[in-house]
């Protein structure tokens, strides 16, 4: 990831996880305004660490707004 940040142009970054495995990142590059979103693949499992991210930056698979994007 730090060699995707440092070396290749993008805007902003969607990630899709449930796990918290990625907070670290994810408060880094909002802080950079890199960030974008993270899709969540359901409600039911999206890690307790995500609890203070703003809703602008979180929505979940299953929403029917994301499932028309997507296609």
């Amino acid at each position: 990831m730090k060699k995707l940040y440092k070396k290749e142009p993008f805007d902003k970054i969607v990630l899709v996880s449930g796990d918290g495995d990625y907070k670290m990142l994810v408060d880094f590059l909002i802080e950079e305004n890199r960030f974008k979103k993270i899709l969540f693949p359901n409600k039911q499992f999206a890690s307790s660490l995500y609890r203070k991210l703003m809703p602008m930056y979180f929505d979940y698979l299953g929403n029917e707004g994301v499932k028309r994007k997507i296609q």
